[in-house]
């Protein structure tokens, strides 16, 4: 049963840049028509019926890119899944929404090198609360986040939509060495990355996210595109995100 309303925020932002674009502010908030932006929304994510949506993201520039990604069920736009992302010069990342291995909701896989944090987030070797740490989670709506006491459960993640919003351009040569691939394709030190992450295990000294030095204003450029697949079927829905740039000027 398709439970996804077409509303939240894809729709409120497209609203909202219209309203903006009325005024004619030529650096205003908009809409890329050339598919590339700070922020990308792609507004629908499956994984009912053994559907698969694949997600591709690229880095269009020659900089270091810290994006976050966020997944948000699509009852009531509830978020059950983020995570950091480092994306090196020209940088592809894929991945993509498929059921949880507990069969109960969706959940993120990738098989690709590029940096995220946590950095073990796809190895799928540690639980939070008997999930997997890439599965979606229904904290959101459940406890004392509870909005409808009948749909509280893990089904509710099997879809939705998800943004990724680029954070900032990485400007410490340190973390750049760590982020950048290497001639094997293989980024050079990932986990050292988690010591920068504000949710890491390992306490930082000082976050990465909380010392801007590491950070400069995003610039955009960020690109992508998702599928969702019926292997059973053969169909293939693709399309690409909406792109939204002047986000801000700031990290």
């Amino acid at each position: 049963m398709n439970t996804f309303k077409k509303k939240s925020l894809h729709a409120a932002v497209l609203a909202g840049l219209g309203a903006i674009g009325a005024v004619g502010t030529a650096e205003a908030v908009h809409i890329n028509p050339d598919g590339q932006g700070q922020v990308l929304i792609y507004p629908y994510y499956t994984s009912r019926a053994s559907q698969f949506t694949a997600i591709s993201l690229v880095n269009t520039t020659s900089q270091f890119k810290a994006v976050k990604v966020r997944f948000l069920e699509g009852k009531n736009s509830r978020e059950v899944l983020d995570f950091n992302l480092f994306l090196s010069p020209f940088d592809v990342w894929t991945g993509g929404v498929a059921e949880s291995a507990a069969g109960t909701g969706g959940r993120v896989v990738s098989g690709d090198n590029s940096c995220v944090t946590p950095s073990d987030l796809f190895a799928e070797s540690r639980s939070d609360n008997g999930q997997l740490i890439n599965s979606f989670k229904n904290y959101a709506y459940t406890g004392a986040n509870v909005d409808v006491a009948a749909l509280n459960s893990l089904d509710r993640t099997r879809e939705g939509y998800f943004e990724v919003i680029e954070m900032g351009v990485v400007t410490t040569a340190a973390l750049q060495g760590f982020i950048k691939h290497g001639t094997n394709g293989v980024p050079a030190n990932c986990p050292a990355l988690d010591a920068f992450d504000p949710g890491a295990l390992v306490a930082p000294a000082s976050g990465f996210f909380s010392n801007t030095n590491h950070l400069t204003i995003p610039t955009g450029g960020l690109a992508g595109r998702a599928s969702i697949i019926n292997a059973a079927t053969g169909v293939n829905y693709t399309y690409e995100p909406t792109a939204v740039d002047q986000w801000t000027n700031a990290v």
